[in-house]
């Protein structure tokens, strides 16, 4: 088993002298102690000597009314001095000095198969109050780290001999983009030790969520601020999907104060359509062998049995880039938070037995064998899948579009440089789209397919 106290940490903290705060820890996220004239309202500075390349950064846990340190978790070995630096409300400077030990993650097993990494989604307290306390991407602190998100998954996985590490991107990209995420990941699995000192050969990618979303945007070699250098080689043998909201979430939000990632998951977002349009209609995830677990437990629009409460069934179809039967549908919805408001179902991701579909469609891809296709029904099952599907479409320079019988799409969120258009939910057909372009109107030939998101990429008229 590749254990998850994957550092050592001694922290002998100073404030204006040798005042101790807190005590030795492990793990990746440490806590500093109460620290006098410090608490979750004051922005604190963290630099660190000697420099590293991966950020650490200072967290808030006002539960307990104490600071935390993330380290991820491929910070080289060894000491180093935390400086930290903030205004009171009087404007007063105060700072910090705390020193780090850092030990190397424990090596993976090169003899033991590839290991399986999860990546946990959108990080977002489950009510206010955890808001105020934990800020807007809580640190995962249970044990092991990826229970909050997978619950058991990871001790079934380990059953059945899999080493498994868990990718908080709280931890690994802290307020980044999923870009920069997808980049993290990419070092992540690059330069994760191995106890042969060669990188590791293939993993499989486990993504709830946005955790999808930052395995897509790695798997592209997306960049942040445009552009694409896909990794090779990319590493990935097989990739799970869960509840992945490939073409948006109906309830992001457009608030990139506090979060950036949120308004990434807008649909028609300018992530989501260059994601989705970067390698022009050829295989979007390389090549991989992957797989979609996408739940019904809500409803969404009209229908029932249509989303997972976060997520419609069109979006985290994969069908944009493997065969329907590759898009199981569950009867779980998104999360067991108040923000998935469709009545008491089962979350998805996290996992709470072995009789859990999600841990018995995964272990079966994972182990090549054909179990997974019997569990949950497939997009040529599914009601929903079998008649509706959804689209991107961009012409620039267009102000509406309308499509089929009188169906208007929205206009993707923000600046929009691309002028990308969308629609959730649109019967599967052979139709038309109606570009009102210059004062005037510009008809294209279309087929949205049933069971996914089509993204169409038109070129304005000479």
């Amino acid at each position: 088993m590749c254990k998850h106290i994957l550092a050592s940490l001694t922290v002998v903290a100073a404030l204006f002298g040798t005042t101790a705060v807190g005590q030795p820890e492990t793990g990746r996220v440490h806590r500093l102690g109460r620290v006098a004239g410090l608490d979750r309202e004051t922005a604190v500075t963290v630099r660190v000597e000697p420099q590293v390349s991966e950020v650490i950064h200072f967290v808030w846990d006002a539960s307990l009314g104490e600071g935390l340190l993330t380290v991820p978790t491929l910070t080289p070995q060894g000491h180093y001095t935390v400086h930290l630096n903030w205004r009171q409300a009087n404007g007063t400077a105060r700072s910090m000095e705390t020193t780090l030990d850092v030990v190397a993650p424990q090596p993976l097993r090169a003899s033991a198969g590839p290991p399986v990494i999860l990546l946990n989604g959108l990080q977002f307290p489950d009510n206010l109050l955890d808001l105020l306390r934990f800020g807007t991407c809580p640190v995962s602190q249970s044990s092991p780290r990826s229970r909050s998100t997978f619950g058991e998954l990871e001790n079934l996985l380990v059953a059945q001999g899999k080493q498994v590490l868990f990718f908080d991107n709280c931890v690994e990209c802290r307020g980044g983009g999923i870009e920069e995420c997808g980049q993290a990941l990419g070092r992540f699995i690059a330069g994760y030790p191995t106890d042969t000192g060669v990188p590791v050969e293939q993993v499989d990618l486990a993504g709830h969520s946005m955790g999808g979303l930052i395995a897509r945007s790695y798997l592209a070699g997306k960049f942040p601020g445009g552009g694409f250098e896909p990794p090779d080689p990319h590493r990935v043998r097989k990739l799970v999907l869960l509840g992945t909201p490939n073409f948006g979430s109906y309830r992001a939000l457009d608030v990139p104060f506090v979060s950036a990632q949120l308004p990434q998951m807008l649909p028609g977002s300018n992530f989501l359509w260059e994601l989705a349009t970067w390698n022009q209609g050829k295989d979007d995830l390389r090549g991989v062998d992957a797989l979609s677990l996408a739940g019904n437990a809500c409803g969404f629009s009209n229908l029932d049995n249509a989303a997972d409460g976060l997520v419609t069934l069109m979006s985290a179809s994969i069908g944009f880039a493997r065969e329907p039967e590759r898009t199981r549908v569950l009867p779980y919805r998104h999360t067991d938070t108040v923000l998935a408001q469709c009545g008491p179902r089962t979350p998805l991701a996290r996992v709470d037995g072995p009789e859990h579909l999600t841990a018995r469609a995964l272990l079966s891809f994972l182990q090549d064998t054909d179990e997974w296709k019997t569990i949950g029904t497939s997009a040529t099952e599914d009601f929903v899948l079998l008649r509706y599907g959804a689209g991107l479409a961009a012409l620039p320079g267009a102000a509406r579009l309308i499509s089929g019988a009188g169906v208007e799409w929205s206009r993707g969120p923000g600046a929009n440089p691309a002028n990308v258009f969308f629609a959730e939910l649109l019967p599967a057909e052979a139709t038309d789209l109606w570009f009102n372009f210059g004062g005037g109107w510009l008809r294209f030939d279309a087929v949205i397919p049933a069971g996914t998101t089509m993204a169409v990429r038109l070129d304005p008229p000479q």
